[in-house]
């Protein structure tokens, strides 16, 4: 596997917001009232004391016409290399910024923690390039700087339709008016 930092807003060949590709997950867990919602991009301060706060503005999956804050964590997706062998997984690891990140992580060994994964272009932030709903999280690590998780294709796999066929609930973007 391989490292790929989500973390572009630094990266000198990508100069416009057009060409960043911006990360954003929601996890949520049946104990928790809301769910998480992190982002990997750093392109809105929403406070400036007692420290700052970056987020993303996003109207992905808003129950109301109002944007979301997804939060800026540095992440960093794990791409499996190609192959037939390759594992239906997707392992992320992201800053740990918050103790209780951690325990709704860590802390589910019976899977209840799910996770929709996007990606979207910094200047357009609410509409989705790629989206996958309905994933799993496991196989959760965490140290003092970090905190890894999969979240596993398995549901993919359960898809009606072939892999190969675009779908209005695979790609969302396509079927936009």
């Amino acid at each position: 596997m391989r490292a790929l930092p989500f973390s572009v807003r630094s990266s000198q060949d990508k100069r416009v917001d057009a060409e960043i590709e911006v990360g954003l997950v929601i996890l949520r867990h049946p104990s928790e009232p809301l769910p998480w919602l992190i982002a990997s991009d750093n392109k809105t301060m929403i406070a400036r004391f007692p420290q700052p706060r970056w987020c993303t503005l996003s109207r992905w999956q808003s129950p109301d016409a109002d944007p979301r804050q997804f939060a800026y964590v540095p992440m960093a997706l794990m791409v499996p290399e190609e192959g037939e062998e390759a594992p239906a997984e997707l392992p992320i690891v992201i800053e740990n910024r918050d103790p209780r990140l951690i325990e709704l992580v860590i802390s589910d060994a019976r899977r209840l923690v799910t996770a929709d994964f996007g990606i979207v272009h910094a200047s357009a932030p609410d509409t989705m390039l790629y989206e996958q709903r309905g994933l799993e999280v496991s196989g959760s690590q965490f140290g003092p700087s970090f905190i890894s998780f999969s979240l596993t294709v398995a549901p993919i796999l359960d898809y009606p339709h072939p892999g190969d066929m675009i779908t209005e609930e695979r790609f969302p973007a396509l079927y936009t008016t």
